[in-house]
């Protein structure tokens, strides 16, 4: 075992974008567990979008990061050391432990990992929170049925790609939206759906071509242009699900939509739209129906998933920051 824990922490709060010199890579003692406790060593970090916005004192949802503070995170953990008798040594938990090499945990909040025949760090994403939170959200509140026409941004992404193919199983005219032709072959090669490259400068008439009846249910994860877009073409009583609103960052390069959005608005009204916003934790109770579907689907050859796997905790500030670049497919997982 090694002599310290290496843990990346919020160094500085992001003034114009994110950049590695928010984080800081520190050197702390392991812990050491007492009575009751256990001790974790993290195989596998999940990086996600909705970290960033942890990074700002501005109000939301959940709570920001504190300064000096372990950047948060979901893991995939190995129990090594355990004072209590409900781990023992060897397990795998998931638990939310942030970026760091080792943590110490009193047992509550651990899950153990069931024994499906997926690689432990498939927790992060497939059968994990973003796995969860796209076929969650598109069952509870988009409630597809058969024949309808869904859209999905970010379809290449780790919630997206989920959100595309439980739409294809269920019969819907899926059409995932992603960025460059390379990540649209992808999705058409393994999703097998319709794809729109939103870098596309046709991109507006392109989507109208494919939606002549208007989108039943667009589930959205980046917001800005795309989103304007895909509200202006909503079928009469549509489903338009938030997921993400990354676009609409002010501390982002300028987008049209940011100012022009609020006309788009009308339409909920024009074509009674049901709009709906919701966070992961909204959908735990929905958790064992969807790896009970998602383990089916995955052993009958329906559910595909990519992992972009970036080796060394050390790495994470870069890797995260490429998320916000289009430059990764499929989930982005730190391996420690």
């Amino acid at each position: 075992m090694e002599n310290k824990n290496l843990q990346i922490i919020l160094h500085s709060r992001p003034t114009a974008g994110i950049s590695e010199l928010n984080f800081a890579l520190q050197k702390s003692q392991i812990p050491f567990p007492q009575a009751g406790e256990v001790l974790l060593k993290t195989l596998y970090l999940s990086l996600d979008p909705y970290m960033r916005g942890r990074m700002y004192d501005t109000p939301s949802y959940a709570a920001s990061v504190k300064l000096g503070a372990v950047m948060i995170g979901e893991t995939i953990s190995e129990v090594i050391q355990s004072n209590n008798a409900n781990f023992s040594v060897g397990q795998l938990v998931s638990s939310a432990h942030g970026w760091q090499q080792y943590a110490i945990s009193d047992g509550n909040n651990l899950v153990k990992l069931p024994e499906y025949a997926v690689s432990p760090s498939a927790y992060l994403g497939v059968l994990g929170l973003t796995g969860l939170t796209g076929y969650g959200a598109l069952i509870r509140h988009g409630q597809p049925k058969a024949g309808e026409t869904l859209v999905v941004s970010a379809a290449n992404g780790s919630v997206g790609s989920i959100v595309a193919q439980t739409g294809r199983n269920l019969g819907c005219n899926v059409i995932g939206i992603t960025g460059g032709q390379e990540k649209c072959k992808i999705l058409e090669t393994e999703l097998s759906i319709k794809t729109l490259d939103y870098k596309d400068d046709n991109f507006s008439e392109n989507l109208k071509k494919l939606t002549p009846q208007g989108i039943d249910i667009f589930f959205d994860n980046v917001g800005g242009d795309i989103a304007f877009e895909a509200l202006n073409n909503m079928a009469i009583h549509g489903r338009f699900l938030v997921c993400g609103t990354i676009s609409f960052d002010r501390n982002l390069p300028q987008v049209k939509s940011i100012d022009r959005f609020p006309s788009a608005f009308s339409q909920v009204l024009i074509k009674r739209l049901k709009v709906q916003g919701f966070i992961f934790d909204e959908l735990v109770d929905m958790k064992d129906d969807y790896h009970q579907q998602a383990v089916t689907w995955l052993q009958d050859g329906k559910l595909t998933f990519r992992e972009h796997i970036v080796e060394g905790i050390e790495n994470a500030p870069q890797a995260f920051m490429s998320l916000f670049k289009g430059k990764n497919v499929g989930k982005l997982i730190i391996k420690i």
